[in-house]
């Protein structure tokens, strides 16, 4: 190859990559937000703004290869008027024949550039380059304090969830009743205000139940039966509050001449223990129970009674709750099956939503509690201290 080839092929990829330098430095400034119109080459436009990448390869691309071209097609031009001039001057004819072969090699080169590409990638040639998919969002941080009720799969939060809620809710509706498949609690750190839920399969606060509180994020409903929920906020005060309690009676209407059991507010809070005050009926023993209601525990020969002990609050001794303080009293049947943590085979919840004052006849009577509709009596009771 002759010094005229190499000096011409060196010009060409000077050129090539000078293009190219060019096409960067003007996307540079695109980026900085100086609005410039580019030139359309080979069909190839870009926008103004906001250039992506597979877009401006695609537009170096073309335009490398349109000045490739150019430069060929005006050196076999520039050739062809040598070679017509070449009567004149003699030598002008040898000078022709080297620019046209060394267009013709460059020609070559383009076409041979073009070939190695497209053999190597065949979507290199159109530069159809797949985009990274955008970066999603992140996942929306439940920042209100409240309950988060959601009928997705998927972990918490789903957009598609049903939420926010802070009061208690006697019926889910028809489109979300057995739904809820998990449920997430956000607490209000800094009013040191911490809330908890208990899932109800019957609309009104009834049946089979779950309790979750706010220390386990995105707790799993599996199967869903919820058709109601009570919403409370925990009450997590070290102080005890003297003179409050939560009274069970073997009588109606709190009438303690039939006996009763009372539990004070220091001992529901538990103070010292993260634990609630969870026990179960049959350990419980009335006081102050008139001697001949109390249990026989001991026979003589001629079948008088000997020795007597109170009863539990088992069966259904229990006749009336009285609450005084701000409590919540979860009775609940634990069957065979049930695991401590719930869900639990039934539960009924004091003060019911139709005896918010405490005192009217539900608790009196407490129908739901000795589960007259389901055979279930209520084995353990659940008390939880809660803020007004």
């Amino acid at each position: 190859m002759t010094k005229k080839y190499k000096i011409f092929i060196g010009i060409f990829f000077f050129h090539f990559l000078a293009a190219g330098f060019f096409c960067l430095f003007i996307s540079k400034v695109n980026a900085m937000g100086v609005e410039l119109t580019y030139p359309t080459v080979m069909g190839q436009a870009l926008p103004i703004t906001d250039v992506k990448f597979p877009d401006f390869a695609k537009y170096i691309f073309a335009f490398g290869m349109a000045f490739g071209f150019s430069s060929v097609a005006i050196s076999m031009v520039w050739a062809g008027a040598m070679r017509l001039l070449s009567p004149a001057k003699p030598d002008l004819l040898a000078s022709s024949k080297e620019r046209f072969r060394g267009a013709v090699y460059g020609l070559l080169l383009l076409i041979l550039t073009y070939l190695i590409i497209t053999t190597i990638n065949p979507d290199l040639s159109i530069f159809k380059l797949t985009e990274l998919p955008p970066i999603p969002p992140p996942p929306v941080v439940n920042s209100t304090p409240a309950v988060y009720f959601y009928t997705a799969t998927n972990t918490c939060p789903e957009p598609d969830g049903w939420t926010n809620t802070r009061s208690s809710i006697a019926d889910f509706g028809e489109k979300l009743n057995n739904k809820i498949t998990k449920v997430d609690i956000t607490q209000d750190s800094a009013a040191q205000i911490a809330y908890f839920t208990i899932l109800y399969k019957n609309p009104g606060f009834s049946g089979k139940c779950m309790y979750i509180n706010g220390n386990t994020p995105c707790q799993t409903v599996n199967p869903p039966f919820a058709s109601s929920a009570s919403v409370y906020r925990f009450d997590n005060s070290t102080v005890s509050n003297p003179g409050k309690e939560v009274c069970f009676y073997r009588k109606s209407y709190f009438n303690p001449q039939g006996g009763y059991f009372c539990v004070s507010d220091e001992t529901i809070r538990n103070i010292g223990s993260t634990s609630l005050y969870v026990r179960n009926l049959n350990d419980l023993k009335f006081t102050n129970v008139p001697e001949p209601e109390q249990n026989c525990t001991k026979y003589d020969k001629e079948g008088e009674c000997t020795a007597r002990e109170m009863p539990s609050l088992g069966g259904k001794n229990i006749a009336s709750v009285k609450i005084n303080g701000d409590y919540v009293v979860l009775f609940v049947y634990a069957g065979p099956g049930d695991v401590p943590t719930g869900p639990w085979t039934f539960c009924q919840e004091f003060p019911t939503s139709e005896d918010t004052n405490k005192s009217g006849p539900q608790q009196t009577k407490w129908e739901n509690v000795n589960s007259y509709y389901t055979g279930q009596i209520p084995n353990y009771v659940v008390i939880i201290p809660i803020k007004p």
